[in-house]
C-alpha cells in the first residue's frame, strides 16, 4: 500500500491520525512515514499531537516550536474567555464565542475538551443560531470521530435534523449518527443509520470517512446483524446503498451476496480477503474481529437451522475448515454459550438439532380439554334427565330484599 496515496484521500485531523496509526502499526512505513507525519504536524497548530508523536516514536521534540504554539493557544483561549465573561452580548454571540474556544482546543489537538465546549455551544433557538448549530454539530462529530469517542450524540443530531438542514448537511449528520453507534459497538443501529446516508455525500466528508469507507462499514454491520430478507432489500432494492457499495472493496458486495445465497464458505473467504483492509482502517480495526465472529456465528446458525442433523465433515467443508475437530470445537463453543441449540455425537461426528419436545405438553392440553368436555356433557345429560322426570330443586325461600339483590347480580 502506498502510504501517501492512502492518507491523501482524507482531510483534516483524521488524515494525521491515520498517518500516525499506519506509522505506529506497520514497520514498513517507518521511518519515512514518521518523518512525513511530524513535518505535517508542524504545518498545523496541533502541538498536543506533535508532542505525543515525538514521545511515541522516540523523536527529539522541537521545544521552540512546541512552546510557541502552546503559548499561542493559551493566549487565544484566555482572550476568548475574557470576551465571554466581560462583554454583554446576545445569547447567540456568546454561543459563537464558546464555539470559537472549542475550535482553539480542537486545532491544538485537545479533542475531548473541544467536544465539551461544542456541547455547550449548541443552541436550539433562532434562525441564525440554527446555522451556527449545524456547524457546531458537524465540528463535534468530527472531533468525536478523531478520538473514536463512543458518545451518543443522537439527541443533539436529531435536534439539528428536525430543523430541516440542506441535503448534504443531513447526510453528514446521519454519517455522524452511524459512526458514534459503531464506536459504541451498537452494530445494528449503526447499520440502520448508514443506510440513511444520501449518496450525494460521496467523499465530501473526508474529515471522517470516504464513500468506500461507508460501504465497508455498512456492509460489515449489515452482515453481522441483519436477516437474509433485510440483506435482499439492501442489495437489490436500496439504490442509495448501491452507490456506496460500488466504492467499497469488491469483497464486501461479494460477501453480502454469498450470505444471502447461503454460500457461507465463500462469504467467509471474502471476509478473510478483507483482513488487510481491516488492519489498515483506523476505525474498523477495533471492531473487525467482533464483527467477523458475529457473522460467522450467524452463518453457522442459519446453515444448521433447516436440518435435524448435519455431518460435521460436510459442515467443515462448506465453511472451509481444514479439520473436522476444529469445526467440532467451534460448534461446541456455540452450544455451551447458548447460541446454538444442538448436541454433538462425537463418535459419529454428527450435529443433531435439539428442539423442544412439545408432544407431552400437547397430550396434557388434549387430555384437559377432553375432561372438560366430558364434564359439560355429563352436566347437560343430568339436567335433561331431571327435566324429563319433572324433578325440580327449589332454592331456599328468600325475602324480597334477597331476591332484589339476586336480580341485580
Amino acid at each position: 500500500m502506498d502510504f501517501l496515496k492512502y492518507v491523501n484521500k482524507y482531510t483534516g485531523q483524521t488524515r494525521l491520525h491515520r498517518m500516525k496509526f499506519l506509522a505506529q502499526n506497520f514497520p514498513e512505513f517507518q521511518p519515512e512515514g514518521v518523518k512525513i507525519l511530524l513535518d505535517e504536524l508542524k504545518q498545523t497548530k496541533n502541538w498536543f499531537m506533535y508532542s505525543a508523536c515525538c514521545e511515541t516514536f522516540g523523536i527529539p521534540l522541537d521545544k521552540q516550536w512546541y512552546e510557541t504554539h502552546k503559548q499561542k493557544t493559551k493566549l487565544h483561549v484566555t482572550q476568548t474567555e475574557a470576551k465571554i465573561n466581560t462583554t454583554r452580548r446576545a445569547r447567540g454571540d456568546i454561543q459563537a464565542l464558546v464555539y470559537e474556544k472549542g475550535k482553539l482546543f480542537y486545532d491544538a489537538g485537545q479533542c475531548q475538551a473541544a467536544i465539551g465546549l461544542y456541547q455547550q455551544a449548541l443552541n436550539p433557538t433562532g434562525k441564525r443560531d440554527e446555522e451556527c448549530r449545524r456547524e457546531t454539530q458537524l465540528s463535534q462529530i468530527i472531533a468525536c470521530c478523531d478520538i473514536q469517542a463512543p458518545q451518543r450524540l443522537e439527541n443533539n443530531i436529531m435536534g439539528v435534523l428536525n430543523s430541516m438542514p440542506p441535503k448534504l448537511v443531513r447526510a453528514k449528520l446521519n454519517l455522524g449518527r452511524a459512526m458514534t453507534c459503531l464506536f459504541a459497538r451498537d452494530y445494528k443501529d449503526a447499520a440502520t443509520r448508514f443506510l440513511l446516508i444520501d449518496p450525494d455525500l460521496g467523499s465530501s466528508f473526508s474529515e471522517v470517512a470516504l464513500a468506500g469507507d461507508i460501504g465497508l462499514y455498512a456492509g460489515m454491520c449489515l452482515l453481522a446483524t441483519c436477516s437474509r430478507d433485510q440483506l435482499k432489500q439492501t442489495l437489490y432494492e436500496n439504490d442509495k446503498f448501491k452507490v456506496f457499495l460500488q466504492k467499497a472493496p469488491p469483497q464486501v458486495k461479494a460477501a453480502l451476496q454469498d450470505f444471502y445465497e447461503c454460500k457461507y464458505g465463500s462469504c467467509m473467504k471474502n471476509l478473510a480477503a478483507l483482513q488487510t483492509t481491516f488492519k489498515t482502517d483506523i476505525y474498523l480495526v477495533n471492531h473487525a474481529t467482533a464483527l467477523v465472529k458475529k457473522i460467522r456465528t450467524k452463518a453457522i446458525g442459519e446453515y444448521f437451522s433447516p436440518f435435524l442433523s448435519v455431518k460435521l465433515d460436510k459442515m467443515a467443508a462448506d465453511f472451509g475448515v481444514a479439520k473436522v475437530d476444529e469445526m467440532e470445537n467451534e460448534v461446541a463453543q456455540l452450544i455451551m454459550t447458548g447460541k446454538l441449540k444442538a448436541r454433538i455425537d462425537s463418535l459419529s461426528k454428527v450435529l443433531h438439532a435439539r428442539h423442544a419436545d412439545t408432544r407431552h405438553e400437547t397430550y396434557e392440553k388434549v387430555l384437559a380439554m377432553g375432561q372438560s368436555f366430558a364434564r359439560e356433557v355429563q352436566s347437560l345429560m343430568l339436567r335433561a334427565s331431571l327435566h324429563k322426570n319433572k324433578i325440580y330443586v327449589n332454592s331456599p325461600v328468600k325475602n324480597t330484599r334477597e331476591r332484589l339483590i339476586d336480580m341485580q347480580r
